[in-house]
């Protein structure tokens, strides 16, 4: 336990340059600062107008900032690419979870489906809660208030097992036979963006689905984890196979990585 949040302070910690410039504007160091927009797209910025529209993003998205952070990275490694890795696997992550619930729930009566779905909701509510006291404690670690924030960690331990305890239960719960018969047999649920289709839609209805802005949002989000992912594991390995002493950056985004299952959220 002790070694798990000696690593979370770590990570919490961050970059010990200044948040704000010498007049006080908000430097692209600064937590208000979304680092998904910094280091490319935010999901946020997405999912616009679409029934699972994100709404606006909670931190700040400034072309400025982002060519601030742009510039400053040819000279210094920030470590900001794991943040956003972390960010675009949580959607992912989610996705992933929505299509599992509906492949589970296809042939289920209508009293299955409502269960399901306060179930489901029970799970957002968890998630959310998650990502506030996330954020909670990386702002107290930011004000050098890491006693107060480590106060946290049993509540986000707890947090996050109540989640896996419902994500179960949805699971078990749909592996019993339904008694709903062929009722959803022909509807299949799309592994890239959770959507049901059915297995009777023509080619028009279908390429409507495939250009649509979920799907595409959503594979655009899977391809760029998957192309992030692949690049931060090369950097790291090339570091390694160097040899040379690390930087205080390069310990940061390997620490980052080594910890990426205690504050990401999935």
């Amino acid at each position: 336990m002790a070694a798990e949040q000696r690593k979370i302070i770590e990570q919490l910690m961050g970059s010990n340059l200044s948040n704000f410039t010498s007049r006080g504007q908000v430097h692209f160091t600064d937590r208000k600062v979304c680092r998904s927009f910094l280091c490319g797209i935010c999901p946020h910025d997405i999912f616009t107008n679409t029934k699972i529209d994100l709404g606006p993003c909670p931190k700040i998205h400034s072309d400025k900032l982002k060519s601030d952070y742009e510039r400053a990275s040819y000279s210094h490694s920030y470590g900001y690419e794991w943040d956003y890795l972390d960010d675009l696997e949580r959607h992912v992550d989610e996705c992933n979870r929505r299509i599992d619930i509906a492949e589970a729930r296809k042939e289920k009566t209508t009293e299955e489906i409502e269960r399901t779905d306060e179930l489901m909701r029970d799970m957002a509510h968890t998630g959310h809660s998650i990502d506030v006291l996330i954020e909670e404690m990386k702002a107290l670690s930011q004000k050098g208030h890491i006693s107060q924030s480590m106060k946290h960690y049993t509540e986000l331990s707890r947090l996050r097992t109540r989640r896996e305890e419902l994500h179960q239960e949805v699971i078990s719960m749909n592996e019993v036979p339904s008694q709903a018969g062929t009722t959803h047999q022909k509807l299949q649920v799309c592994d890239v963006c959770s959507a049901y289709l059915s297995r009777l839609d023509n080619d028009r209805r279908l390429a409507d689905h495939f250009s649509g802005k979920m799907h595409l949002g959503y594979a655009m989000l899977r391809n760029l984890a998957k192309d992030l992912r692949e690049q931060l594991d090369v950097q790291n390995s090339s570091k390694d196979e160097e040899d040379e002493p690390e930087t205080e950056n390069s310990k940061h985004g390997e620490q980052h990585s080594n910890t990426h299952s205690m504050l990401h959220v999935t």
